[in-house]
């Protein structure tokens, strides 16, 4: 059996098991559970005298977090100071430490009088070892260290599985706009836990397909390759295991993705990946659709042959010969989740194309290329009316031209594709547009035509964007089940899009497992969006600023999941990094008024009236301008918060007054 080892093997890891069952048995009854993968929590298993005395006082968990991170768990106060307050003056800093210190003493003493913080030493805070103050970060790297010991995986997989479990999320996922957490210690752990990572999912692959349970590998590479799509170890594995179960074209078009991504970063596959897949290319050339056990048999691999690279890849020579009968009976494999996840799978079309009944004042007759240039230059002028404040003049000069270019992608020709990705923006803008009337039935009409072409354009990225917009049209109607369907619906798609849209789809994810207070998700797929947002600016499609796919994005959302959950606070200070109130330049009009709107929405959370008002105000000002019925209508739900918090306040009175005057003068 595959758990059987010899007996020499088994003498040499003996201590080791025995050191790691000692440690294992010290850490089953510890005092305090402490959970940093993911979103933060401390599970109490001997009750502390003042569990909440840290839940108004951010700096004390800060100081927590801090300590649990830095080097033996200890720090000079000196450095934690500074750390923590970095611009308070040295005095005014280890005041602030002082406090901080007597807040979480209080926390991490038990009713049984056990401190889990020693600050018996002048200018030294410790925090206890991990027997008593279990750590999950701690915890994870024990398990990869024990079983990086054993030679053969397969002997180790409880331990990796045990490693795998305790990675609930991103590392202080809820504390990375803080300042301290780009401090060494953080970034130093931070990047040990990827490292350990990418050596538990390489050795956890192992260890499966050794056993035979290679659906399980595959499911285990793939999700990883969906946050690390560059890990080149990973994706080896992967390649060898798509091409075992026969479906070199998945191998193929995966290995396409790889050369484009490390391509953008000036990098190239690896040495092993290239002589891999040149070989694989070589055979289907000239084999054409062989038996994928041909080129390489499932016995013929082992981890040591992953591990050092050195694939056991059969010669053209060695290839057997199939007979068409035996070719057509091996070849009936399963396609598996993978075409899902590389943007293969295929959506459901609509029943039908609905059509908008809008006569046009421009006929084209051909699709030739003079005619899509006047089409796309047409489209990029709509989209940049609906930008500013002329929504009126970007639907008239839509409906111009839009019936007749929708005529032309339906009609057979060389250039159809191009004619429909032009339908399929401009019926981007329609919904966008329709929105500000707040007739959603017609916005997820145009949303649903914008896929419709973009699908007939054979490109993901529109197909995405228009999901994006339907997602919206959902989040209108209060349909949140819709909108997280929708949006996982852009998934097998995501692959094949531009960094920004990926990033801004995770955001919205992440927003819709908010409203459906799924917390861990929200933080899953928040931390994922910050992650994928590229660093530097990208040549991108122009109409995806309809779909807002912006840095900016990313923190409202990131805002909005904090106001969803209960955390106003965290909320306010995540919204403030955006400078909505000097931003019209580089943010939409629309879009600067829904910041402006939330803004408002957080400081009512954190009971800031005054502010509240102001952020409404604008908003109110603004909306009124752009003679948008949306934001309108989310501006006056914001200000019903405000009278029904605080009905006798003089600004709430004066807010109302100010917009049942501007309704009356804009909408007589």
């Amino acid at each position: 059996m595959y758990d059987e080892r010899p007996e020499k093997q088994r003498s040499k890891y003996e201590d080791d098991e025995s050191s790691l069952l000692k440690a294992m048995s010290e850490e089953s009854s510890p005092l305090l559970r402490v959970f940093l993968l993911g979103p933060f929590r401390a599970e109490w298993l001997t009750p502390s005298q003042d569990p909440h005395a840290w839940e108004s006082r951010t700096s004390a968990r800060s100081l927590f977090k801090l300590l649990l991170c830095a080097p033996g768990r200890q720090a000079s106060k000196a450095q934690l100071a500074g750390i923590l307050w970095p611009e308070s003056a040295e005095d005014k800093a280890r005041e602030s430490l002082r406090s901080a210190t007597k807040v979480l003493g209080k926390v991490l003493t038990t009713t049984t009088g056990e401190k889990l913080l020693d600050t018996s030493q002048r200018d030294l805070l410790k925090l206890a070892d991990q027997p008593r103050l279990w750590v999950d970060v701690d915890a994870f790297e024990r398990c990869v260290t024990q079983a990086v010991q054993y030679e053969d995986p397969k002997n180790a997989v409880s331990l990796w599985q045990e490693a795998k479990e305790l990675l609930g999320g991103p590392f202080l996922v809820e504390d990375r706009h803080q300042e301290w957490i780009t401090h060494t210690w953080m970034k130093a752990r931070r990047q040990d836990l990827l490292k350990d990572r990418r050596k538990m999912i390489r050795s956890l692959a192992d260890a499966y397909i050794e056993i035979g349970q290679l659906s399980v590998a595959e499911e285990l590479l793939s999700n990883h390759l969906i946050r690390f799509p560059t890990d080149q170890d990973a994706l080896l594995r992967l390649l060898v295991l798509l091409v075992q179960q026969g479906c070199p074209d998945e191998a193929l078009l995966l290995y396409a993705k790889l050369q484009q991504k490390l391509s953008l970063a000036g990098k190239s596959p690896s040495h092993h990946i290239t002589r891999f897949m040149a070989h694989l290319q070589d055979l289907l050339k000239n084999f054409g659709n062989f038996h994928a056990h041909a080129l390489l048999p499932p016995s013929a691999i082992s981890s040591s042959h992953l591990r050092e690279g050195s694939l056991p890849i059969r010669e053209e020579a060695e290839i057997p010969r199939f007979s068409q009968e035996t070719e057509r009976q091996d070849i009936t494999m399963p396609r598996r989740q993978l075409l899902g996840l590389f943007g293969l799978a295929a959506l459901a079309v609509p029943q039908q194309v609905l059509n908008n009944n809008l006569s046009s004042q421009l006929h084209y007759t051909r699709g030739n290329k003079e005619t899509l240039h006047h089409l796309a230059q047409a489209t990029v002028l709509c989209l940049h009316l609906s930008e500013g404040d002329q929504l009126g003049l970007a639907e008239h000069v839509l409906w111009s031209y839009l019936p007749g270019a929708e005529t032309l992608a339906q009609q057979p020709s060389e250039h159809q594709k191009q004619a429909a990705a032009l339908v399929s923006q401009g019926y981007l803008i329609a919904a966008s547009l329709v929105g500000h009337h707040n007739d959603l039935e017609a916005r997820q009409r145009f949303s649903e035509q914008a896929w419709f072409y973009g699908r007939l354009a054979d490109d993901p990225t529109l197909q995405v964007a228009a999901l994006r917009q339907l997602a919206v049209t959902f989040d209108y109607l209060d349909c949140t089940q819709k909108v997280l369907q929708t949006y996982q619906r852009t998934l097998p798609l995501l692959d094949d899009v531009p960094p920004r849209l990926r990033a801004c789809i995770y955001a919205a994810l992440s927003g819709a497992y908010a409203q459906l207070q799924q917390k861990q998700d929200a933080y899953r797929f928040i931390g994922l969006a910050y992650e994928q947002f590229p660093e530097k600016e990208e040549r991108e499609p122009t109409f995806l600023r309809l779909v807002n796919a912006n840095y900016h994005t990313i923190i409202l959302w990131d805002g909005l999941n904090h106001l969803e959950l209960g955390e106003a606070r965290i909320a306010e200070k995540v919204l403030a990094q955006i400078d909505v109130l000097g931003s019209k330049t580089q943010i939409p009009e629309r879009i600067r008024i829904e910041l402006l709107n939330y803004r408002s929405k957080a400081f009512i959370a954190v009971d800031e009236l005054e502010q509240a008002c102001q952020y409404l105000e604008l908003a109110i000002q603004a909306s009124l301008a752009l003679k948008s019925k949306r934001r309108l209508q989310e501006g006056f739900a914001i200000y019903q918060q405000l009278q029904k918090k605080w009905p006798d306040e003089r600004n709430v009175r004066a807010l109302g007054d100010f917009f049942m005057q501007g309704l009356i003068h804009h909408f007589q």
